[in-house]
């Protein structure tokens, strides 16, 4: 088994952008999963029709959201523009 958030203190971070029409479907489907990810909508222009939504989560969740991204990019576009892990000290 990998290492856990209390052992590591590490989070997984994605940047994801997609088109603004598809942002509520998006954050509608992540909160049916029972608060897998912790998603921030990034500042953006006014007028853009793109947003980018950071998600968060403890490192033992990343296979399942990889996973859930995979799934749900068979539906909407969606990019995934940076993937990191960071430490929450």
């Amino acid at each position: 088994m990998g290492k856990t958030y209390l052992e590591s203190k590490e989070v997984v971070c994605f940047t994801l952008q997609m088109e603004k029409s598809q942002t509520a479907f998006f954050l509608h489907s992540l909160e049916a999963c029972d608060n897998l990810a912790f998603p921030t909508t990034l500042p953006f222009e006014n007028g853009s029709k793109l947003r980018e939504i950071l998600l968060r989560a403890p490192i033992e969740h990343r296979n399942e959201i990889v996973r859930w991204l995979e799934e749900i990019g068979k539906t909407i576009a969606l990019l995934r523009v940076e993937e990191r892990i960071v430490r929450d000290d």
